[in-house]
């Protein structure tokens, strides 16, 4: 199983996770010889005990497009799926970090993070949002 997704979403979590392992070396070395095992199933036993507001560092998008509150909408409810991905979307353009949009202007304007999407998004535009949102986690909290 490929660990990247945890390096970039879970960071802080996969740290202690293996931590955890490499002590094991002394105290169990039965269950460190089965590191990799043991490793996922604690990533996975605490990403389903706890809130994910509690282990990632959220992320806020603020939404303005220039076809209106309708189309704004539609984008803010499409965006669920970055949820499971630790970004909120947010009221607010002053409290956000990354704003999703289609005029430069607006992100340049607000010395913020943008995207700049085509209407209707492209699967392109949203990988560009996901790495967006996976790089300003690694900006606000660094390991």
């Amino acid at each position: 199983m490929n660990i990247l997704y945890f390096q970039q979403t879970y960071p802080k979590v996969l740290v202690f996770c293996k931590k955890y392992i490499n002590d094991l070396k002394d105290t169990d070395l039965g269950l460190f010889k089965k590191k990799k095992q043991v490793l996922f199933h604690y990533l996975f036993f605490i990403l389903e005990s706890f809130p994910k507001i509690n282990l990632l560092e959220m992320i806020y998008i603020y939404v303005d497009f220039s076809f209106g509150s309708s189309y704004n909408k539609f984008i803010v409810e499409n965006l669920d799926f970055f949820h499971i991905a630790g970004a909120e979307v947010a009221d607010e353009l002053e409290s956000s970090d990354i704003i999703l949009t289609d005029s430069r202007d607006l992100g340049e304007k607000y010395k913020k993070d943008y995207v700049v999407w085509l209407a209707p998004p492209r699967p392109l535009d949203w990988a560009n949002l996901g790495q967006k949102i996976s790089n300003k986690r690694a900006e606000k909290k660094p390991i």
